[in-house]
């Protein structure tokens, strides 16, 4: 990456204090300001695969936790269901019986699991979910991220969505 640095020096003297001041200043003009834009979404783009890895792991993680332990689900249905279209979309969970389960039956499992209500249409809770564009109501795995990469919470999961009563 390219820079052009200028240079410039303000000096102000005073007869009546004998007081000078001399300041320089320098500026900065990166001529690459696309590279800058593609590093950053590549970085963005890295940090929400991660996220969406660690979404996965901690659900499954919460979801094996024995049947007798309850937890509760602290936001949104919305979210719940974010949060396990997250888990499918990675392909990697599987039921007690070894096979990948359908989006429906995960998200069945899913509430159940948290005590809240099935929605009639998960795929429609999700999509509308993941349209939230405001910086008031970003979508769930944005907030993971941010929790995650920015605050640098070790189980965002564990520790602000899921709780012991």
């Amino acid at each position: 990456m390219e820079q052009i640095v200028h240079r410039r020096s303000v000096a102000l003297q005073s007869n009546q204090n004998n007081i000078k001041l001399s300041t320089t200043m320098f500026f900065h003009l990166h001529s690459n300001k696309q590279a800058d834009g593609e590093a950053e979404r590549a970085r963005r783009k890295q940090q929400m695969a991660e996220a969406r890895r660690h979404v996965t792991e901690e659900l499954v993680a919460a979801m094996a936790l024995p049947e007798g332990e309850r937890l509760v689900w602290n936001t949104t249905v919305a979210d719940l269901m974010a949060a396990a279209h997250i888990a499918y979309a990675q392909g990697t969970v599987c039921d007690d019986r070894g096979r990948t389960p359908t989006f429906t039956e995960l998200a069945a499992t899913v509430c159940k699991r948290f005590g809240r209500r099935k929605p009639a249409n998960p795929w429609a809770a999700v999509y509308q979910a993941e349209q939230r564009k405001s910086a008031a109501t970003a979508s769930f795995i944005e907030r993971y991220r941010f929790m995650m990469v920015e605050r640098g919470m070790d189980n965002p999961l564990a520790s602000h969505f899921i709780s012991r009563p």
